[in-house]
């Protein structure tokens, strides 16, 4: 088979690496369009584009056909996989390790640092807050305290102006009772 014209594609991933089936490179042969990829094992492998079409039907339908044991499986790690996504993605938001998080805890009392009532290690159970200008983290608050700093926009002048403002209110109704 002659080479009638060679079209490369170039793909960012590197031999061994599994690579999307339709990038990588391919040459235009007289049988038509050939793929060329590298499987998750590092094996070269050749595709036409019908071949490419019942592949991509093929994976949908088994996913379509063993739904629950794909969701069960994937539940399944990320139950054993949840301590060490939540590190990750603390030090990836919030630039500090577990030991940092732990010593917060401990010196809080596992305490919101606002309102002091009790925190729990549940996915909603506590917010880490932090200053959206210098990444600094503050503390570990309740949700309902971190979404009022937040609708606050963390400034300081409308907290007190509030503050007063509740402090005014609680004046009136004392006067009212009285």
């Amino acid at each position: 088979m002659a080479l009638t014209r060679e079209k490369r594609m170039w793909s960012k991933k590197e031999k061994g690496t599994p690579a999307r089936l339709d990038i990588a490179f391919g040459d235009l042969r007289e049988d038509g369009f050939v793929f060329q990829f590298y499987d998750r094992r590092g094996n070269e492998s050749w595709l036409s584009p019908a071949a490419i079409l019942k592949r991509k039907e093929s994976i949908k339908k088994y996913h379509w056909d063993h739904k629950g044991r794909i969701t069960l499986y994937k539940s399944e790690w990320w139950k054993q996989q949840a301590d060490r996504a939540k590190s990750r993605m603390r030090k990836r938001l919030y630039g500090i390790t577990d030991e940092q998080f732990i010593s917060m805890w401990e010196e809080q009392d596992g305490k919101c640092k606002i309102c002091y009532t009790e925190l729990e290690i549940t996915r909603s159970g506590y917010a880490i807050d932090h200053c959206h200008t210098s990444k600094l983290v503050r503390g570990i608050l309740c949700s309902p305290c971190n979404k009022g700093l937040g609708h606050f926009k963390d400034n300081i002048e409308v907290l007190n102006k509030a503050a007063s403002y509740l402090n005014e209110a609680k004046l009136k109704e004392r006067e009212l009772t009285c």
